[in-house]
């Protein structure tokens, strides 16, 4: 959980102001076309007699000091951070960086380099599973960071080690969890090509075409979220094609945290290794039927302290939310749903199409990708990138509860559309942007997201290739700022 001394909020301006604003603030970036559809869609959204409307000021709400006059935060320069300046595309008052530190962690010249997504999990042990969806493995040249070889396992998973409760933060603490095809012949073919971690019954190749270094081509597994309960792992997959983005349904498998984790299981030089039964993170059973329902609940979710993981779902734009009991993902969820009469309840049947449009958790026709939701003090937060393309607006809501309603929408900051990288800086999109509170340090928000260029191609053989398709990272001081009293808001 996130720890920041607790602020007061910005009493609460029209809903229409403060999207005129942001729309403006679009404008005045250039993004034309963005700005004139995010102020129609706000200005003339159509409601119904189901639409979560704007709740009325809190009497509570008191005016806090302007977000500018916000001291930037003392660091240390092992950090490595490198402030992102303000050119009009943050909140007033917050502090944005660069975490080059982690972007290197996530720089590998051998085996697993990249992958999209980003999933984080702390462990029990102190260590924390990252899962990813379409990943890279081969060979990277380390002076111009290029991939050179490789291929694309479907998904992935790795460990990040920790030592006597510290957190290691070296490419050496990095641990790809999975096989790989050849690691003995430099000179031979698919050298250090790697498999995918978990595949689908139809996936579409066989058993010596996959040890070949191929991957599927037919049905895939993409990562939805994971967290720990019964001293396992608990991982959703949503199964998909490979060009397509609608959910066939979803699988749930369970990962052992038993045993600790071998050293050195492929070649010296890489400290990466094959689970065998018994040892940990050992994939124990996956359930390929968990779920047939094509609205994936669980692209986020929040262990809350009430007993329940809230699973959170997204009908086009239009947020929803499940919880599991006890914090285990194989009990049985119930449903958030509002019934006609226009109250909500839980049940154990999935919902309808219509009883999901009339149970949003979002007021005002909000729209979102991929929601975050985290905790501090009293108050919940859903972070979301804009749904808009290219969706480079991250956004903070307000909610009393994690099943909501999400109000108060702020913006926090612009994502970049350059890296700093060697070659091609230029990037097609950014996107699958997750918050990974157990990297917080001084109470600041820690986000990553995922780059992808304009053409495939980029990713490989060219200077820098290896830096697209991985994560980078940003830490955001002073994040409450948006909800301070400034007439900025």
């Amino acid at each position: 959980m996130i720890t920041l001394k607790k602020s007061a909020f910005l009493r609460k301006r029209s809903v229409l102001k403060k999207r005129l604003q942001l729309s403006h603030q679009s404008f005045m970036l250039g993004s034309l076309q963005v700005s004139i559809t995010f102020a129609l869609a706000c200005c003339f959204s159509s409601c119904d007699d189901f639409d979560i409307v704007s709740t009325a000021n809190d009497p509570n709400m008191q005016e806090a000091p302007v977000g500018g006059n916000a001291e930037p935060p003392t660091l240390q320069a092992e950090w490595q951070l490198q402030m992102v300046p303000d050119i009009g595309r943050q909140a007033e008052g917050t502090f944005v960086y660069k975490d080059l530190k982690y972007n290197d962690l996530f720089r590998r010249n051998i085996g697993w380099n990249g992958g999209e997504s980003a999933v984080s999990v702390p462990l029990p042990d102190g260590n924390i599973v990252w899962l990813f969806d379409e990943s890279y493995t081969g060979i990277v040249d380390p002076v111009n960071n290029a991939r050179l070889t490789g291929n694309q396992p479907r998904n992935s998973m790795l460990v990040q080690r920790s030592s006597d409760g510290i957190l290691g933060e070296t490419p050496d603490d990095l641990v790809y969890i999975g096989d790989y095809v050849n690691v003995t012949d430099p000179e031979g073919k698919a050298y250090m090509y790697g498999k995918t971690l978990l595949r689908h019954p139809q996936g579409g190749r066989n058993q010596t075409q996959i040890d070949a270094g191929q991957i599927d081509n037919n049905n895939i597994y993409r990562v939805v979220d994971a967290t720990v309960a019964n001293g396992q792992l608990q991982v959703l997959w949503r199964a998909t094609t490979p060009t397509a983005t609608a959910s066939q349904g979803c699988a749930l498998a369970i990962y052992s945290l038993d045993g600790t984790m071998p050293a050195n299981a492929f070649i010296p030089q890489l400290p990466d290794y094959l689970p065998a039964p018994g040892q940990y993170l050992y994939q124990e059973s996956v359930n390929h039927e968990f779920s047939k329902n094509r609205t994936v609940f669980g692209i986020n979710l929040y262990e809350d302290a009430d007993g329940y993981t809230y699973l959170y779902a997204l009908n086009g734009g239009d947020l929803l939310v499940a919880r599991a009991p006890q914090h285990d993902l194989s009990a049985t969820w119930e449903y958030y749903v509002r019934n006609v009469a226009g109250q909500f309840q839980w049940q154990e049947a999935p919902p309808t199409i219509e009883e999901m449009l009339r149970s949003v958790i979002m007021e005002n026709g909000y729209q979102c990708q991929l929601p975050q939701v985290f905790k501090d003090g009293d108050q919940y937060y859903p972070l979301t990138q804009s749904p808009a393309d290219p969706g480079t607006t991250v956004f903070l809501y307000t909610a009393p509860t994690p099943y909501g309603p999400f109000s108060n929408q702020q913006m926090l900051f612009c994502l970049p559309d350059r890296l700093d990288k060697l070659g091609l800086q230029t990037i097609n999109s950014i996107s699958h942007v997750r918050i990974h509170p157990e990297l917080s340090r001084q109470g600041e928000l820690v986000l990553s997201a995922s780059t992808q260029p304009a053409n495939a191609n980029d990713n490989y053989n060219y200077p820098g290739s290896a830096d697209f398709q991985r994560p980078h990272f940003f830490r955001i001081y002073n994040w409450k700022a948006p909800f301070f009293a400034s007439e900025a808001y």
